[in-house]
């Protein structure tokens, strides 16, 4: 085993089907109503990036979107949190370090971060001139700047590769309820003490 494959199977060793290390996927209304609708062909199952609940816990749909990086607007109005059926293998993932790195890749030195602050410049244009504002398959419900910047450092990603069965919706989360504990509590996670994620 190479030290990448190392990395990956030590982040999804406390992966589990309930409790704070689930794994779950977030939705707009947008993209749940395109996984329910006759142009997915895949219904009952999902890609794309996921973390573990725990993270999410205490926010709004506000501070899910920033802190996860994803695309300005996109979530703000609703949020849907749906668990995964069954525990991905490893070979139907890729770990992404964190929310902080947008596709699992750095942005903050050298060309890199004059090639994203020349796209984010761009995609804010775009976005005030009102092009391209509903994504390259015209998803999005309300217009979002298309781009996704760093989020939090705290929050682990996987990249699910290959479609996975999704489970049930476990909360709806709006900019004023927040994504609450198993017990109710809207309290933020605190990984290791370090404060909030």
């Amino acid at each position: 085993m190479n030290v990448g494959e190392g990395i990956k199977a030590s982040s999804m060793k406390h992966w589990s089907l309930t409790g704070p290390s689930r794994l779950v996927k977030v939705f707009s209304i947008s993209a749940r109503n395109f996984m329910g609708s006759e142009k997915n062909s895949n219904k009952d199952h999902i890609s794309g990036y996921v973390t573990e609940e725990r993270y999410l816990w205490g926010l709004t749909a506000t501070e899910i979107e920033m802190k996860l990086g994803l695309r300005p607007f996109e979530l703000r109005p609703l949020v849907y949190v749906y668990a995964l059926a069954r525990l991905p293998s490893s070979d139907e993932v890729e770990f992404k370090f964190s929310a902080g790195f947008p596709d699992g890749k750095p942005v903050g030195q050298g060309a890199d971060k004059d090639a994203f602050h020349k796209d984010m410049m761009q995609a804010r244009k775009d976005y005030a001139d009102g092009k391209n504002t509903h994504g390259p398959q015209a998803r999005s419900m309300t217009p979002v700047v298309q781009l996704y910047g760093p989020g939090s450092f705290k929050i682990p990603q996987w990249k699910l590769i290959a479609p996975v069965p999704v489970g049930r919706q476990i909360a709806t989360v709006s900019p004023t309820i927040a994504f609450p504990r198993p017990n109710g509590s809207v309290k933020p996670y605190t990984p290791h003490n370090r404060g909030g994620v």
